[in-house]
């Protein structure tokens, strides 16, 4: 079936595309200029008053410059005749004032439809990411506790403390209360969404000495951290992850090997820097359940485009920076 227009509906149609320009120019301002601002400062009294602004501007630019360069309506051209017995500077004024009062109704229609629209895509963006966070975040802490009931960790860790129940059993007790507090940590402070940086150290240290205990005297560890340690929040695990990749793979019961930890807290950040040694022979280990690819993905999530994670792979050593904000 073919469809034909005649030449006056077509000019019709063609008359009022100009007409939508204020319209469009107010969507895109509202939508890509004001609204991204609101969602990033949250003040609602700047964006109204920002659009209520760009509004009776629009309005006025367009019904004053542009809109007498266009052909007029028949509500134009009835509001001119209705005033067209008194003078003619009363009927022009008449005129421009029901053009801009036209203009700014449908423009403000416009605000507010687009308004509403971009409100009830943002909540809903807004809800989708946090029902995404605190699933990733519940994912991730049930990795980080599977990771750290790893029973093979347990063996190792409670066989050197039975060795060492008849060889020094004060270092024996000293390993159970180790393990303890690590444990103590995985069940409760796990889950709270910020710790204490001194919390952070502490397991660290914990974490380090079972880990001393476990290669003996063949792994040259250094742990420096701020003295006093700042009474700021991190993240739990953040670091934890970093220093147990270091050990997993950087030492070796053959060779000599090293793990270097430095903390620092400057300029409201907090800097991890790690430095291990490559064994030629790698050890035979599997990557654990909450790996640094999961930990690249919290990051992610609790720091947003805030943190700076740096690798260096070199020949015989490995090198990571990690440097966050302080919350």
């Amino acid at each position: 079936m073919a469809y034909s227009y005649n030449s006056a509906e077509l000019f019709f149609d063609i008359q009022l595309l100009p007409r939508t320009i204020p319209f469009f120019v107010v969507y895109i301002v509202v939508a890509y200029v004001l609204f991204p601002i609101y969602t990033k400062t949250h003040r609602l009294w700047y964006y109204l008053l920002g659009s209520l602004a760009i509004v009776i501007s629009v309005s006025c630019i367009w019904s004053i410059f542009f809109r007498p360069l266009l052909p007029l309506t028949d509500m134009e051209k009835t509001a001119d005749l209705v005033y067209s017995h008194g003078n003619l500077r009363t009927s022009g004024m008449v005129l421009q004032w029901v053009r801009w009062l036209y203009c700014f109704i449908l423009c403000f229609m416009v605000f507010i439809v687009s308004s509403a629209i971009l409100f009830v895509a943002f909540t809903a963006i807004r809800e989708r990411e946090h029902k995404e966070i605190e699933k990733e975040k519940t994912d991730a802490e049930l990795k980080l506790l599977k990771y750290q009931l790893n029973p093979h960790f347990q063996m190792n860790t409670l066989n050197n403390i039975h060795a060492l129940i008849g060889e020094d059993p004060e270092k024996a007790q000293e390993a159970v209360r180790l393990l303890a507090q690590l444990l103590r940590y995985m069940y409760h402070e796990i889950n709270e969404n910020w710790v204490d940086l001194q919390k952070e150290i502490k397991i660290l240290h914990s974490y380090i000495s079972l880990m001393e205990l476990r290669y003996l005297n063949t792994v040259d560890v250094r742990f420096d951290v701020p003295e006093p340690v700042p009474n700021v929040k991190i993240a739990p695990a953040i670091f934890t992850n970093l220093v147990e990749n270091a050990f997993k793979f950087g030492v070796s019961y053959n060779t000599n090997s090293y793990v270097y930890v430095n903390i620092a807290v400057k300029n409201n950040q907090i800097c991890c820097e790690i430095r291990n040694s490559k064994p030629m022979v790698k050890p035979n280990v599997k990557s654990s359940g909450f790996g640094l690819d999961s930990l690249r993905k919290r990051l992610d999530l609790i720091y947003p485009k805030q943190y700076l994670y740096d690798v260096q792979d070199a020949e015989n050593e490995y090198f990571v920076k990690l440097i966050i904000p302080i919350k």
